[in-house]
């Protein structure tokens, strides 16, 4: 005959009591950590709704911030392409020419690319497309990666010469600026007065806003 040990019902109790207040201890510690969790939640919900109000007025109210992908925290302002066929400030224009002249001489002429005739400034299609390869240029350099260069060197800069070139094919050939069957004077060329004419008068003839010589 096997004997059974039968614990007391009070022993039985004590330890059932143990166990219920290990229990409820558990149960008031995760608690405590789901209220801290939730405010937690809480407080990083108004963080970002700070964030994103304090994003949304500086859109309305100040100018556009770039993040550069570096990181750079501070960001920096973003200066818009350059275009010449859209631009009406005359002053802004002359110092665009001006800024592309020095670049022509100081850029291109060592890799023998400057614009062949002087009177390049006239041609609008050859300004945007020396505007488009200094924009290019920059970009190219700035960076990191040493593909972006060799790019611009044997493929933007040889082509963006062929265009210029053929563009000023005529020019080159009368060795002074043609326009309508004649060729006109380009020495005399100021690139302030092209700026002018070509915000303010481009509908006219540059010949006859700039009043260019005719050569017999």
């Amino acid at each position: 005959m096997t004997r059974r040990y039968v614990p007391e019902p009070d022993a039985v109790l004590t330890v059932l009591a143990g166990r219920v207040d290990a229990v409820e201890r558990q149960l008031r510690l995760t608690d405590e950590r789901l209220a801290g969790v939730a405010e937690d939640v809480a407080a990083l919900g108004r963080g970002v709704a700070d964030l994103v109000a304090q994003l949304r007025q500086l859109g309305a109210d100040g100018p556009a911030v770039v993040v550069t992908p570096e990181g750079d925290d501070e960001g920096e302002l973003a200066e818009p392409q350059r275009d010449w066929m859209t631009v009406t400030d005359p002053v802004l224009a002359a110092q665009w020419l001006d800024e592309l002249a020095t670049w022509t001489t100081d850029v291109l002429a060592p890799h023998d690319a400057s614009p062949a005739a002087i009177c390049w400034p006239l041609h609008p299609d050859v300004v945007a497309e020396l505007m488009a390869l200094q924009a290019d240029r920059d970009a190219a350099y700035d960076g990191d990666r040493p593909t972006p260069v060799s790019e611009w060197l044997a493929r933007w800069l040889p082509s963006a010469s062929q265009r210029i070139v053929a563009s000023l094919a005529d020019c080159i050939a009368e060795r002074g600026h043609h326009a309508d069957g004649r060729t006109y004077d380009a020495t005399v060329l100021d690139l302030a007065s092209v700026a002018g004419w070509w915000t303010e008068h481009r509908g006219r003839p540059a010949v006859d806003v700039l009043a260019l010589p005719a050569i017999p």
